[in-house]
């Protein structure tokens, strides 16, 4: 007898608590949804906020142009207009390395890399072509004896006048 008593009142308190958590939840999405109708009407009622954007101005005279060359002529050469042509020193090509991270050529049997200097002759560029250098405020592109032959022989797989 005592065991079903026990029971009973277990029952009772557990069924009182699951009661109470079911009114406590509907109260809770009463409420919820009050809030959400409230703040729906506070939207609706507000006036739309003018957001005034400053006029923004881009001046640009004292950045670099990209477009310009970094190399600048001799101011002497700029004031008179006229640019005296100096040919550039004779260099030879050998060799080139052009396909990895640190492009190289052999030239009057010195290796050089991009940035070096060579019979006054500054290395700008290293590619399958040939040596782009800079001498004198001028730029000058050496053809390697092999960019020659590249040249031919892909005029050659392109076909002639006559394969047109």
């Amino acid at each position: 007898m005592k065991k079903i008593y026990s029971r009973v009142i277990i029952m009772f308190f557990a069924g009182i608590f699951v009661l109470t958590l079911v009114v406590d939840y509907v109260f809770a999405i009463k409420t919820e949804t009050q809030v959400i109708k409230e703040l729906e009407k506070k939207e609706r009622d507000e006036a739309p906020v003018n957001v005034t954007v400053p006029k923004v101005e881009y001046k640009t005279e004292s950045l670099k142009n990209p477009f310009q060359g970094y190399l600048k002529k001799p101011e002497a050469e700029a004031a008179s207009g006229k640019q005296q042509e100096v040919p550039p020193p004779t260099l030879t090509i050998q060799g080139i390395i052009w396909g990895g991270e640190l492009p190289q050529a052999i030239i009057d049997n010195k290796v050089v890399k991009v940035g070096d200097v060579i019979q006054e002759a500054r290395i700008i560029d290293i590619n399958k072509y040939g040596v782009t250098i800079s001498f004198k405020g001028r730029q000058y592109n050496i053809s390697s004896p092999a960019s020659a032959n590249m040249q031919t022989q892909e005029q050659k797989i392109e076909g002639g006048e006559n394969e047109k």
